[in-house]
């Protein structure tokens, strides 16, 4: 079986969007498939996408618009073609267009439609659906409908999420199936508690406040009380608004007491230097970071985002902070604090928890649905 994975993520050269699909690309490859994958030519390309070239997998390209003036007059002559529309050929039985957002098809449709061009079964798959805003013109509704009711499956990893495309769509996307993303912690397991005096807590994620909110993070621990109070948030990843935070973290007196880490690989390292995970994403699937912390034992304070309501259990696994809102971050951080003798058990409930609601072979169920998208 020939399958291409295609990815409309323009965000990044990598992120949490590109999990599923790239673990599937290998789970299918490991069972003799053939793969190749259409991503945008970021410079430089992402290891993890070099990784899976040297696996075997065939890595081909498409491209933003050029910004070079000639380039622009020729297009506009229509001497040559928006580099959007030169696009390699996809060879595939089936072929999966994976969408960090759920209308990345729309926003990339020369994309799609070279896809759906090729006759071949499609499966549409959307990592996030923004909670609020983000309506179609009617042109883009008529071309969504059509794209999702021809799509062999039609795949979210949250519930929400797919509710919220239907609400954003005023149509119903009938057969949808919510689907898991994998984690990437090497096992799950109740990691040793950090025994210290201090407060220490994590967050993870892109730097970018547009969609993450550390802006709101940090505004909620810029009150008088935590001016007095031991902690250490430590903020991991990279991203556009790095040295924003930096600039805000200076403004608010933050330093020392706030940390930005960069990007960290071992993931199992921060949940055994962390005792809390903080959330504070404005907008969310199911975020993996906060089914890793609990999948190491870890208590978390989250934004009611996506499927987080369904890991975060108000006082038992965590705390749920009802709307990406500095007020409310302040809230759920002050109930934290209140719980640090809590916190150990707290963790051990949200182990299991997680470990008893996450789905534990994530590659291998969604390389199942691909397999069946050919019957359909």
């Amino acid at each position: 079986m020939k399958i291409a994975f295609v990815s409309l993520m323009r965000g990044a050269n990598w992120g949490g969007s590109e999990e599923l699909w790239s673990k599937t690309a290998l789970r299918a490859l490991s069972e003799g498939h053939k793969v190749e994958t259409l991503t945008y030519g970021w410079d430089p390309l992402s290891p993890r996408l070099l990784k899976l070239r040297e696996a075997g997998v065939s890595t081909k390209f498409y491209y933003g618009e050029s910004t070079a003036l000639l380039d622009r007059i020729a297009v506009k002559l229509r001497v040559k073609k928006r580099k959007i529309e030169m696009l390699p050929s996809v060879e595939a039985d089936v072929c999966i267009i994976s969408n960090g957002s759920i209308w990345d098809f729309i926003r990339l449709r020369p994309v799609t439609d070279h896809i759906l061009a090729t006759g071949q079964p499609y499966i549409i798959l959307a990592h996030n659906t923004l909670d609020y805003g983000d309506i179609l013109d009617e042109q883009q509704r008529e071309y969504a409908i059509r794209v999702l009711e021809k799509a062999a499956r039609v795949l979210f990893v949250s519930e929400r999420n797919w509710r919220g495309a239907e609400r954003q769509l005023a149509h119903p996307i009938r057969g949808a199936q919510v689907v898991a993303n994998p984690v990437n912690i090497r096992k799950a397991f109740i990691k040793p508690f950090p025994t210290s005096e201090r407060l220490l807590m994590a967050s993870v994620g892109s730097l970018d406040c547009s969609f993450k909110g550390q802006d709101l993070m940090l505004e909620a621990l810029n009150g008088a009380a935590w001016k007095e109070r031991d902690f250490l948030l430590r903020i991991y990843g990279t991203g556009p608004h790095t040295q924003y935070l930096h600039h805000l973290i200076a403004s608010y007196g933050l330093q020392g007491k706030v940390t930005l880490e960069g990007h960290v690989s071992d993931v199992d390292g921060i949940w055994e230097a962390s005792q809390a995970l903080v959330l504070s994403s404005v907008t969310e699937g199911v975020p993996m970071v906060v089914v890793e912390a609990m999948l190491s034992g870890r208590a978390v304070v989250g934004t009611d985002v996506g499927a987080v309501d369904l890991y975060v259990k108000e006082g038992e696994t965590g705390f749920l902070v009802p709307v990406a809102k500095a007020k409310y971050l302040a809230e759920g951080l002050e109930k934290l604090w209140n719980s640090r003798a809590r916190l150990k058990e707290m963790g051990e409930h949200a182990f299991k928890h997680a470990i008893a609601i996450t789905d534990a072979t994530p590659e291998e169920n969604f390389l199942n649905i691909i397999k069946a998208s050919q019957q359909v």
